[in-house]
């Protein structure tokens, strides 16, 4: 089993709360220390993404991701795998609401 002092991930908090001695005074003080943590790979990829993201989410308003209504890419309730496939290739967006007869 892998303990803090040979890099495994149970030693992940205790690497991270020795680089934040002291709590950040405002969000761009934190993302440097993140930053900072991931190139001295005391957080890897994947985390730092996630908790970037949270991070970005946090600011994000609804008004932000919305779609107008006549843009909305719907998916039918009873819509069969291959045309939900279809449909997911065939446009841009991200986020399909799953409707039952009307998007109302």
């Amino acid at each position: 089993m892998e303990t803090a002092s040979t890099g495994g991930k149970a030693g992940l908090l205790e690497r991270l709360s020795s680089l934040l001695m002291r709590e950040p005074e405002d969000r761009e003080q934190l993302m440097q220390l993140l930053h900072s943590a991931h190139q001295r790979k005391l957080l890897d990829a994947d985390a730092f993404g996630i908790i970037e993201g949270a991070l970005a989410a946090s600011e994000m308003r609804v008004r932000d991701v919305m779609v107008p209504r006549p843009l909305m890419e719907v998916v039918e309730v009873g819509d069969s795998l291959h045309t939900v496939i279809e449909r997911v290739n065939s446009t841009a967006h991200s986020r399909f609401p799953v409707i039952c007869d009307t998007p109302d």
